[in-house]
């Protein structure tokens, strides 16, 4: 089977230095909270977690070897764009779909989550709701062989997009769930290592063959990153994939419009956008994290 759908990428710079220093304290916490009001911190992490072991949670990419991905033309004509707009609300039919908040556990692999999440939730807006194929990041993860950085240390996601085309992508669910023809392993989950590549399916409880469990994509391209061409994409197609750099405070996300605070850029991060609004005039994206649902108020978003 063949879609189309796109990526979408807010920016893109170099990892820079990471400081082995424990910085998920209550210090840092106090600080974030007197020093703004857009957003709360509070704590999600263990007391002894350095921002040395967070970048394992975060793809280190570098400018000069993401490849260029075409840009979709932006018309805004006859268009009329909301203050807000959430695709869960809009597509009630996937909403269960969209919603789904995954967790990447100690691999580099938000990329892979970020995309293969993007895939699921316009194939089922597609479908009208019909087809509710769970894109396995597993499979892209072990078996796109140009898509990762080495070891589990992040990937490319225009890479990712580009192997799904070309290659296509089984179905496959969470850690251990047993979803799916190549559900999330172990490996990758608790481990920090990368599994290999395996042309069948780990489900033993999955009775169709790896071969015809693969699904193809037609086209990807990246959107126009003026904010009303992001927003028309999202209202006419689906959620977008975006990649931004990642500061240290970001960890401590509770509720609230979040803004760079304090901290020093830990690595880049990559997110499923599916809508925007504002509050208490602060406007925002609303995105779906892959750190699993204990993360932040909002069970998974931000």
């Amino acid at each position: 089977m063949r879609y189309a759908f796109c990526l979408y990428a807010l920016a893109i710079f170099p990892l820079c230095e990471v400081k082995k220093r424990q910085y998920l304290t209550k210090t840092f916490i106090d600080f974030i909270n007197k020093n703004q009001s857009s957003w709360r911190a509070g704590k999600f992490f263990l007391e002894n977690v350095t921002s040395g072991n967070f970048v394992h949670l975060h793809p280190q990419l570098v400018l000069k070897v993401v490849d260029e991905v075409r840009v979709k033309d932006c018309n805004l004509e006859d268009l009329h764009i909301p203050d807000s707009f959430d695709a869960r609300k809009e597509w009630p039919h996937c909403a269960d779909v969209i919603g789904n908040i995954k967790d990447q556990g100690s691999c580099n692999s938000c990329w892979a989550f970020s995309s293969t999440g993007v895939m699921t939730d316009r194939l089922c807006i597609q479908s009208e709701g019909d087809v509710k194929f769970q894109f396995s990041p597993q499979d892209i993860l072990s078996c796109c062989e140009n898509c990762s950085t080495g070891w589990v240390g992040g990937g490319f996601w225009s890479r990712g997009w580009r192997y799904w085309t070309e290659s296509g992508i089984v179905s496959g669910g969470d850690y251990d769930s047993y979803q799916g023809c190549v559900f999330y392993q172990e490996s990758e989950y608790y481990l920090e290592t990368k599994s290999p590549c395996i042309k069948f399916c780990n489900n033993p409880h999955y009775n169709i063959s790896y071969a015809e469990a693969k699904h193809f994509g037609s086209d990807y391209y990246q959107v126009n990153p003026a904010e009303e061409c992001i927003q028309a994409e999202i209202m006419s197609n689906g959620p977008v994939e975006a990649v931004f750099d990642l500061h240290e405070d970001f960890s401590y996300y509770k509720d609230g419009v979040y803004t760079y605070t304090i901290g020093g850029l830990v690595s880049l991060h990559s997110v499923k956008i599916v809508g925007w609004g504002a509050e208490n005039g602060n406007p925002y994206w609303l995105a779906a994290n892959s750190w699993g649902c204990m993360w932040g108020k909002l069970k998974g978003f931000f």
